[in-house]
């Protein structure tokens, strides 16, 4: 036999929030997803300021990451925990206000960074590609040299590479960001069944 019920209030089938888009204020959502789409394709048009930016944001994020340590240091028990917890502390904020003073040599960081790390990353796929061949290794071994080309080409075409490179990533991330949002809020907007079957 067949029942007919109304949908539970906590079932998203129902139209219940999703994640942080509330289902009645849907275009809050869609609003954020277009805001962050259309600052991720400026940046992209944009990839050398963008990558100031991205600098910028790093130092910041070192310096606030510096602040809480020193703040922590004094929960720590005894005097050296203390001093070393706060000895690390200032250490992040003279970084951050360092890199924050010339953002274009924290961006050329970055990139040899973010280039010494896709490098290795590629080389440690390759190895494991070849141990675990029989578990589709040939993607690890498709996927490592993609890596260690990449690697090359960044450090190759450095230090043109760090003028475009970090702010590159940012609008990337903003772009696939806001499209994530603007789903959402579409998703979320969408008439749902207030009706369900059961056996």
């Amino acid at each position: 036999m067949t029942n007919l019920h109304p949908a539970s209030s906590s079932s998203p089938i129902a139209g219940a929030p999703v994640l942080e888009c509330p289902a009645g204020r849907w275009w809050l959502c869609a609003l954020l997803g277009l805001i962050l789409l259309a600052g991720g394709i400026f940046l992209l048009w944009n990839v050398v300021a963008a990558s100031i930016v991205t600098a910028i944001f790093f130092s910041a994020a070192l310096v606030v990451a510096g602040v809480f340590q020193i703040i922590h240091a004094f929960s720590a028990r005894g005097w050296g925990s203390l001093v070393l917890s706060a000895i690390i502390g200032v250490l992040l904020v003279a970084g951050g206000f360092m890199f924050a003073a010339n953002p274009l040599a924290t961006s050329l960081g970055l990139t040899l960074g973010i280039a010494a790390v896709i490098l290795v990353s590629g080389v440690v796929r390759l190895v494991l590609a070849f141990r675990h061949w029989s578990d589709y290794g040939w993607v690890l071994l498709a996927s490592g040299i993609v890596g260690i080309v990449f690697g090359v080409v960044l450090f190759a075409g450095f230090p043109w590479s760090g003028l475009v490179l970090p702010g590159l990533l940012l609008g990337i991330d903003m772009v696939m960001h806001g499209l994530w949002w603007l789903a959402l809020g579409f998703l979320v907007r969408r008439p749902r069944g207030g009706m369900l079957a059961s056996a």
